[in-house]
């Protein structure tokens, strides 16, 4: 019975992970939502809004970071590696099973980030 309790104890991580990602989209909304707000502000007083608040707006997410996408690769690619490694050097135990679908599903988040800052470099070249 206890060895059965703790079968799953590597789901904390992508649990974590959903809760940090949400947790930062729902900061960035609250970002967005008060750059809208002063906007409003600015537009009813008929003034014109700074340039720093239109680029907070236009920037969309993850602006205080300068490279977001290529940052996320290594760190999934590291987990990737790290949760292979360690599916390897338990052979045929019931958590490498465990461990191969953590490495797998951060290789799948690794390729995400990969083709993101692909695009995003290329959309942004002049």
């Amino acid at each position: 019975m206890h060895d059965n309790a703790f079968q799953f104890w590597w789901l904390i991580f992508p649990l974590l992970g959903f809760g940090f990602a949400f947790w930062s989209i729902w900061l960035n909304h609250q970002r967005q939502k008060a750059a809208i707000d002063l906007l409003r502000t600015y537009a009813s007083q008929g003034k014109d809004p700074p340039p720093e608040l239109v680029k907070v707006l236009q920037s969309g997410d993850d602006f205080s970071r300068p490279y977001p996408d290529w940052q996320n690769a290594v760190l999934f690619g590291a987990l990737a590696v790290a949760f292979g490694v360690w599916a390897y050097l338990q052979p045929g135990t019931r958590e490498s099973a465990g461990l191969i679908f953590a490495a797998v599903v951060m290789a799948a988040l690794l390729v995400n980030s990969l083709v993101s800052a692909f695009l995003r470099h290329k959309h942004d070249a002049p």
